[in-house]
Protein backbone atom coordinates (compact mmCIF):
# COMPACT_ATOMS: atom_id res chain seq x y z
CA UNK A 1 0.00 0.00 0.00
CA UNK A 2 1.49 3.29 -1.06
CA UNK A 3 2.51 5.68 2.35
CA UNK A 4 -0.62 8.26 1.08
CA UNK A 5 -3.15 5.40 1.21
CA UNK A 6 -2.46 4.64 4.65
CA UNK A 7 -2.32 8.67 6.02
CA UNK A 8 -5.85 8.36 3.61
CA UNK A 9 -7.29 5.26 5.65
CA UNK A 10 -6.29 7.30 9.05
CA UNK A 11 -8.04 9.93 8.37
CA UNK A 12 -10.93 8.73 7.55
CA UNK A 13 -10.99 6.67 10.83
CA UNK A 14 -10.39 9.51 12.66
CA UNK A 15 -13.36 11.24 10.37
CA UNK A 16 -15.53 8.44 11.77
CA UNK A 17 -14.62 8.93 15.42
CA UNK A 18 -15.00 12.46 14.62
CA UNK A 19 -18.45 12.25 13.76
CA UNK A 20 -19.18 10.41 17.14
CA UNK A 21 -17.50 13.53 19.05
CA UNK A 22 -14.62 11.04 20.09
CA UNK A 23 -11.34 12.30 20.55
CA UNK A 24 -9.15 9.17 19.74
CA UNK A 25 -5.90 11.02 22.25
CA UNK A 26 -3.09 8.66 21.19
CA UNK A 27 -3.11 8.90 17.49
CA UNK A 28 0.99 8.51 17.39
CA UNK A 29 3.05 6.52 14.79
CA UNK A 30 3.51 3.19 16.88
CA UNK A 31 -0.37 3.24 17.51
CA UNK A 32 -0.97 2.90 13.37
CA UNK A 33 -0.13 -0.50 12.01
CA UNK A 34 -0.19 -1.53 8.58
CA UNK A 35 -1.54 -5.42 8.21
CA UNK A 36 -0.08 -6.34 5.19
CA UNK A 37 -1.74 -9.65 4.63
CA UNK A 38 -5.10 -7.34 4.51
CA UNK A 39 -4.07 -4.38 3.10
CA UNK A 40 -5.33 -2.15 5.60
CA UNK A 41 -3.76 -0.28 8.18
CA UNK A 42 -5.13 -0.59 11.94
CA UNK A 43 -4.88 1.99 14.58
CA UNK A 44 -4.60 0.25 18.46
CA UNK A 45 -4.19 1.26 22.20
CA UNK A 46 -7.73 2.68 22.62
CA UNK A 47 -6.67 3.66 26.57
CA UNK A 48 -7.47 7.02 25.98
CA UNK A 49 -10.73 7.77 23.91
CA UNK A 50 -12.76 10.77 25.51
CA UNK A 51 -15.63 13.31 24.34
CA UNK A 52 -14.05 16.65 22.62
CA UNK A 53 -13.81 19.61 25.23
CA UNK A 54 -14.84 17.49 28.31
CA UNK A 55 -12.03 14.14 28.53
CA UNK A 56 -9.26 15.06 29.67
CA UNK A 57 -5.99 12.87 28.79
CA UNK A 58 -4.04 11.02 31.45
CA UNK A 59 -2.11 12.75 34.15
CA UNK A 60 1.36 10.21 33.06
CA UNK A 61 1.03 11.68 29.45
CA UNK A 62 4.76 11.51 28.17
CA UNK A 63 5.21 15.88 27.03
CA UNK A 64 8.57 14.12 25.59
CA UNK A 65 6.46 12.56 22.66
CA UNK A 66 5.25 14.56 19.34
CA UNK A 67 2.37 16.66 20.75
CA UNK A 68 0.27 19.40 19.30
CA UNK A 69 0.70 22.73 21.89
CA UNK A 70 -1.60 22.85 24.71
CA UNK A 71 -1.86 18.82 24.91
CA UNK A 72 -0.24 18.21 28.32
CA UNK A 73 -0.86 16.16 31.23
CA UNK A 74 -4.61 16.31 32.23
CA UNK A 75 -5.30 18.68 29.56
CA UNK A 76 -8.44 19.42 27.80
CA UNK A 77 -8.83 16.59 24.84
CA UNK A 78 -9.94 17.84 21.60
CA UNK A 79 -10.47 16.90 18.19
CA UNK A 80 -8.23 19.69 17.07
CA UNK A 81 -5.26 17.08 18.63
CA UNK A 82 -6.02 14.23 16.23
CA UNK A 83 -6.09 16.24 13.26
CA UNK A 84 -2.34 17.95 13.71
CA UNK A 85 -1.66 14.42 14.48
CA UNK A 86 -3.35 13.17 11.01
CA UNK A 87 -1.56 15.90 9.67
CA UNK A 88 1.86 15.23 11.11
CA UNK A 89 1.28 11.59 9.52
CA UNK A 90 0.07 13.18 5.97
CA UNK A 91 3.00 15.42 5.88
CA UNK A 92 5.34 12.00 6.64
CA UNK A 93 3.56 10.06 4.30
CA UNK A 94 3.44 12.32 1.43
CA UNK A 95 7.43 12.95 2.32
CA UNK A 96 8.11 9.26 1.73
CA UNK A 97 5.96 7.77 -0.97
Amino acid sequence: MPLPAISEQVSKAVGLLHEKNIVLGDLRDPNILYDESKDRVVIVDFDWPGLDGESRYPATLNPSNAWEEGVSPYSIMRKAHDLWQVQRLVALCTNNP
